[in-house]
């Protein structure tokens, strides 16, 4: 007997969904289907995959900490010692990528998946993951209206209180201009309505 591969187990599951009306398709972005997903629907969707502000900002963190090993420790502000910690610890034990999922076709950006990508199953680099996709999802989350989804939620265990989350950017507005704009609160924040996505597979 043939051994399953990835592709082959995808192809079934997908036959199976689409065979029992499971799933919702979300071609040209129709603003009635969008309202319409629920909680635990499958939805594929053709969409441009981007890093969040999350994870844009982790990958600024190695460079940053070599600008400051310039300086000696009593020249180093205390809540950057801290921030570095605390973003190594991160680096250290999340093992997905934190993404945005534009649907082609969105009205604006507030119409996106947020999704967390389990980097074991990531098949391609990092630096070549970002792109065009068709993405087959399952809702998780659908964003209220008047509220908003803090991004480090995404990792297990990483939620942040608003007010720490003012204080862990704190830092990068002391940066000299060539470490690019300071990120801002509402980078970390996705309004409605915005949903969070369960990533089955991209694919093109």
């Amino acid at each position: 007997m043939k051994d399953a591969t990835p592709a082959s187990l995808f192809a079934t599951l997908y036959s199976r969904l689409n065979d029992a009306d499971s799933i919702q398709f979300l071609d040209g972005f129709d603003r009635k289907i969008w309202n319409q997903l629920e909680e635990g629907e499958f939805v594929d969707v053709p969409a441009m995959v981007a890093f969040s502000a999350v994870e844009l900002m982790l990958e600024r963190i190695p460079f940053i900490k070599r600008y400051m090993e310039l300086f000696k420790p009593e020249e180093v502000d205390q809540s950057w010692n801290q921030l570095g910690q605390y973003l190594d610890l991160l680096t250290e034990y999340r093992d997905s990528y934190n993404v945005r999922i534009s649907p082609a076709g969105a009205p604006n950006d507030r119409h996106v998946f947020v999704a967390s990508l389990d980097r074991r199953y990531v098949r391609t680099s990092k630096s070549s993951l970002a792109g065009r996709y068709q993405v087959l999802g399952r809702v998780q989350q659908k964003i209220e209206r008047g509220n908003d989804f803090e991004l480090f939620s995404l990792f297990p265990g990483i939620a942040l209180p608003r007010e720490n989350l003012e204080s862990l950017l704190q830092p990068f507005r002391t940066l000299p201009s060539m470490f690019g704009p300071s990120p801002d609160m509402v980078d970390f924040l996705v309004p409605f309505p915005a949903m969070v996505l369960t990533v089955v597979a991209l694919y093109r």
